[in-house]
C-alpha cells in the first residue's frame, strides 16, 4: 500500500494584490482569514492577513492593504459571482468581509468544517488542525502564533495581541504562512470531501 505524499506547498507573498486577477480563471479558491478578533462588529477590528489557495497549487499570502484601491483585485475575486468560493467555517469570513468592507462574498460552495461533521459527527474532530492531522497526516504546529490570536478578554468582540506578534519580521512571517497553509489545506480537505460526498458544483 502506497501512502499519499502531501508536500507542503510553495507560497507566494504579495506586496501589490495584482497577481490575484489571474484567479478569476480558476474554478474555485479557498480563502482565509486573520483577524483582530472573533466578531468584526467592535470599533477598530480589522482583517489583518489573509490567505488564497486555488487549483490544486497556487498559495497566496498577503497582508491586507488599508485602502480600497488597494484591496480591489481581492475584493472582485469574491464578488465573481462564477468563481466558487471554499472556507473552513465560512461565516466567518463571509462576516468579516461584509462589516468590515460592506462587500458579500457571492457564490460560496464549500465549507470543509460543516461538511466534516455530515462525514463524522463526533464532537471536536471538525476543526482544521485535526482535520488536517487526519487527513494528511500533517500536524500544524502554529502554538507561537496561536497564543496571539486568542481573544484578550474573553468576550465576541474582544481584541487579541496579532499585533504584538507582527512587530517583528519573524512574527510577520510566521503569520503569512500560517493564514496560507491554512488557505491550502481548507482547499485540499474540500477536494477530497466533495469526492467523498460525489459533490457537483451548482451554477451561480
Amino acid at each position: 500500500m502506497t501512502v499519499p505524499d502531501y508536500p507542503e506547498p510553495d507560497v507566494t507573498i504579495l506586496e501589490d494584490l495584482a497577481p490575484l486577477s489571474a484567479l478569476h480563471k480558476a474554478s474555485e479558491i479557498a480563502i482565509d482569514y486573520e483577524t483582530t478578533g472573533l466578531k468584526p462588529h467592535a470599533k477598530g477590528h480589522r482583517i489583518v492577513y489573509a490567505g488564497i489557495a486555488a487549483n490544486d497549487s497556487e498559495v497566496y499570502a498577503f497582508m491586507m492593504p488599508k485602502t480600497k484601491a488597494e484591496r480591489k483585485p481581492f475584493m472582485d475575486l469574491l464578488i465573481d459571482e462564477k468563481l466558487g468560493k471554499l472556507a473552513h467555517n465560512c461565516k466567518y469570513e463571509h462576516s468579516w468581509t461584509l462589516v468590515r468592507y460592506g462587500v458579500e462574498v457571492l457564490n460560496w460552495q464549500w465549507d470543509s468544517m460543516l461538511a466534516a461533521h455530515q462525514l463524522d459527527n463526533r464532537t471536536g474532530i471538525t476543526n482544521l488542525k485535526f482535520q488536517t492531522y487526519m487527513t494528511f497526516g500533517k500536524i500544524i504546529k502554529d502554538e507561537d502564533v496561536s497564543k496571539f490570536i486568542y481573544e484578550k478578554d474573553g468576550s465576541g468582540n474582544g481584541f487579541n495581541k496579532i499585533f504584538e506578534l507582527i512587530e517583528t519580521s519573524e512574527g510577520v512571517a510566521k503569520l503569512l504562512r500560517h493564514v496560507a497553509l491554512d488557505a491550502y489545506y481548507e482547499y485540499k480537505l474540500a477536494q477530497i470531501q466533495m469526492d467523498k460526498l460525489n459533490y457537483s458544483f451548482l451554477p451561480f
